[in-house]
């Protein structure tokens, strides 16, 4: 038997998945890495229900959730994919999906994505230069439905997908684990300012680039690849030919 996602999990440096595991104040980190997120001003009742089993639920107030990073899985340094799933409630006003700096207006490097509005932003902070809009996303952002975003590096170049579908690019080499002193990064809101209002899953961090294939797979459900789904693969028996002057027939 193969597993039919083993691929989605090569370079895996974090996995939160509440709808598969977690409660009360931590959400585990399935990766392997042990970079496991603190549930931070929220409570038990913010795990919710979903049409994909299980959510965390964040509040618009003060509720996020933050990943001490293990400094030795490099998770922002060259090539570097961010996905998740996510459904907001309102599609007025500003707040971070992503946030990995810190605090607001921070004083060293840092990369953030926003919903801006009806929009997407995804921004970086440079010491000494201040923040920087590299891509947007215009009018693509639903509003109590569920959608994904991946943001994925590769040789410099940032790629943004929703819903599996590329929508711009930026050219960037900023090594953000190395300018992100804190080594510690949220998903949610900032520690300060700009929280989420709505639901989220399937939070992965790979230390590569995500191929447009996987990509796709991820933006089919949340939770895909997690857990091991395996595929039995067999040999078919073989078509034989028999005596075509004694049968007439070939099968």
């Amino acid at each position: 038997m193969r597993d039919r996602y083993a691929n989605l999990r090569e370079g895996l440096v974090g996995a939160w998945c509440p709808s598969i595991r977690g409660s009360g104040f931590t959400l585990p980190d399935l990766s392997g890495y042990g970079n496991h997120g603190t549930l931070t001003n929220m409570a038990a009742d913010d795990w919710v229900s979903s049409q994909y089993g299980r959510a965390l639920d964040f509040d618009g107030t003060d509720d996020f959730v933050s990943i001490n990073k293990t400094p030795s899985a490099r998770f922002f340094a060259t090539d570097f994919s961010i996905s998740f799933w996510y459904q907001a409630r309102v599609n007025s006003g500003g707040y971070r999906l992503f946030w990995e700096t810190q605090g607001y207006r921070a004083q060293t490097g840092g990369l953030a994505i926003y919903q801006n509005n009806a929009q997407v932003e995804v921004w970086k902070h440079t010491t000494g230069v201040g923040f920087t809009n590299m891509i947007n996303v215009a009018g693509g952002v639903g509003l109590n439905v569920w959608k994904h975003l991946a943001l994925i590096r590769q040789s410099g170049t940032l790629a943004l997908y929703l819903d599996g579908s590329s929508q711009g690019t930026f050219s960037d080499n900023q090594d953000y684990d190395v300018d992100n002193l804190t080594n510690q990064f949220n998903f949610g809101g900032g520690r300060t300012a700009f929280y989420f209002l709505g639901l989220m899953d399937s939070l992965l961090t790979h230390n590569r680039a995500l191929a447009r294939s996987e990509i796709r797979i991820l933006a089919s459900r949340p939770g895909i690849g997690l857990v091991p789904q395996r595929r039995v693969v067999y040999d078919a028996p073989k078509t034989r030919r028999r005596n075509h002057a004694l049968i007439g027939n070939m099968f």
